[in-house]
């Protein structure tokens, strides 16, 4: 396996900054970022190893014991409820939308009315999933118990809602979400961003990206630009950055070539977006996104790869911006997924590395 040396990632840092320098801009290197120490990472990664054995083993704090449904389910009915049992009866006043956080990647943070029955906590959505959309839900550390005692740790798990109906297989009849003088389309994801329902299409086209929204009837309707022409975007995501329940968008380009930033566009919920929210201050060349709950606290950080100097993961701070972080691989990410592919409770991640095999990078509890 190649590990780039600290002579090599200097060298690219060399090379990066005189191609800004022969392009006019300036290129500030991002701040320090340090690996898990290996005395803080988590030494049982067993899949299967029961919820509440595994936490013990973190604090002595109370455990999530069962969840409904479970990690990583398929095919979950759009109208589930979402269930949690603990070791301990919960106080219910500490229950609420913020500490038990439910993401609905096509719809954003859920509104639902929770309920608690002693060490059973009950999330029920106010309106169903989408047919095949990814759920995520964060038990953060800050329910309580009766005696105002915290659980172990986070946890975070995922499930996929079903599709009630289907013929099994596609047509070869495509429906057209635009007429486009550039056919370079590259990247491509669905969100439901104007609340009306259903899931409008977000695209990278030309180095532009655009939304064009569902009109309800198997057609689409005028497209959204997001953010100006000729910032070479190269990848896009959508998540509830703000937890206001609207689906926000994330907007990388390739500032390389371009001295563009890269932004988090937040939706108003009506079709329009906000303010964009500058994610490093500067350009960098990126080239992939990816939204995740990495720490457990309930809302989604942000993993981005670059074409040269590493990867990262921005820690969402809850107050419209990003505070910290961390970085991952020394490889070029050409593309990043987020998922608990052990069981564990953890959010690991997946990383696509062009020319080489791709590879899973675990996420360990600090």
């Amino acid at each position: 396996m190649y590990a780039p040396s600290h002579l090599h990632t200097h060298l690219l840092r060399v090379v990066f900054a005189a191609a800004l320098t022969l392009a006019g801009m300036h290129w500030t290197s991002p701040a320090p970022v340090h690996a898990t120490p290996a005395h803080n990472r988590i030494s049982d990664q067993r899949v299967g190893r029961p919820l509440a054995a595994r936490a013990a083993r973190l604090s002595t704090g109370f455990t999530l014991d069962a969840t409904s449904p479970v990690s990583n389910a398929l095919s979950v009915p759009l109208n589930t409820s979402i269930a949690l049992t603990y070791s301990a009866p919960i106080s219910a006043a500490t229950v609420t939308s913020r500490t038990i956080a439910v993401h609905s990647m096509m719809q954003g943070l859920v509104t639902a009315t929770h309920s608690v029955n002693a060490n059973v906590v009950t999330i029920t959505p106010t309106k169903p999933f989408l047919p095949g959309e990814l759920v995520w839900t964060s038990a953060t550390t800050g329910t309580t118990d009766l005696s105002a005692n915290a659980p172990s740790a986070s946890f975070v798990w995922q499930f996929n809602a079903g599709a009630p109906a289907g013929w099994g297989r596609l047509n070869n009849i495509g429906r057209p979400f635009g007429r486009l003088t550039n056919t370079n389309v590259n990247k491509m994801a669905w969100a439901d961003f104007d609340g009306d329902g259903d899931p409008d299409l977000a695209v990278v086209v030309g180095g532009q990206a655009k939304v064009y929204p569902n009109n309800g009837d198997g057609t689409f309707g005028v497209a959204v630009d997001v953010g100006p022409s000729g910032q070479n975007t190269t990848c896009l995501a959508w998540g509830d950055f703000n937890g206001d329940g609207f689906l926000d968008l994330a907007v990388g380009n390739f500032g390389l070539s371009t001295g563009a930033d890269s932004y988090v566009y937040p939706s108003n919920g009506d079709g329009t977006f906000g303010t964009p929210i500058s994610m490093f201050g500067g350009p960098l060349p990126v080239q992939s996104l990816a939204w995740g709950d990495v720490n457990g606290d309930g809302r989604l950080d942000l993993a981005y790869g670059l074409a040269v100097y590493g990867n990262y993961v921005l820690l969402n701070n809850g107050a419209g911006g990003f505070t910290g972080g961390f970085g991952f691989g020394g490889e070029s990410a050409r593309d990043l997924a987020w998922g608990d592919f052990n069981g564990d409770g953890h959010l690991d991640l997946a990383v696509a590395i062009g020319g080489w095999p791709p590879r899973t990078r675990q996420n360990y509890a600090q």
